[in-house]
């Protein structure tokens, strides 16, 4: 989620498994990538470097869904 609240899309690798919640919230928002190998991490990062207006938009979008849980998160701890 640091990369997130950085305005930054998340890649990550297939295990997941302690992350479920906040893999499927940057999943339902489009600023979540899972690979599943080196070739497919190349693919998307290239992809998001080579497309600085999706990259900025997705990172503004994780941005906002993080600080619009905020509250959420203080409430359930």
């Amino acid at each position: 989620m640091e990369a997130a609240v950085w305005c930054k899309p998340v890649i990550y690798g297939p295990l997941m498994g302690d992350f479920l919640e906040a893999k499927a919230l940057l999943e339902r928002i489009g600023a979540g990538f899972m690979v599943k190998d080196r070739d497919e991490l190349v693919k998307k990062a290239k992809w998001l470097l080579e497309n600085p207006d999706e990259l900025d938009r997705l990172g503004k979008r994780a941005r906002n869904e993080i600080e619009s849980n905020i509250d959420s998160a203080k409430i359930q701890a």
